[in-house]
């Protein structure tokens, strides 16, 4: 994967690298990557938190989730 920057974030990155301690310009991009995932995560935890009181899967609640995930396999593995 290529990506373009323009000079002046070219130039922002390459100062990053000098005093972040990132030896590459890919290095960096997969630690801002890897930040961004990790805040996906917690504001989805935050989410799943905030939905509500909890209650006790069943049966049917696991079939369906069954039901999706097969679906889902199916459609990504006919691409």
């Amino acid at each position: 994967m290529n990506i373009s920057l323009k000079k002046p974030t070219r130039e922002w990155v390459e100062n990053r690298l000098e005093r972040g301690g990132f030896s590459t310009a890919s290095e960096y991009v997969r630690h801002l990557i890897r930040e961004d995932q990790k805040r996906e995560l917690e504001r989805e935890l935050i989410k799943g938190i905030e939905s509500g009181p909890s209650r006790r899967m069943t049966k049917k609640d696991w079939e369906a989730i069954r039901r999706k995930g097969r679906r889902l396999a199916t459609a990504r593995n006919a691409k």
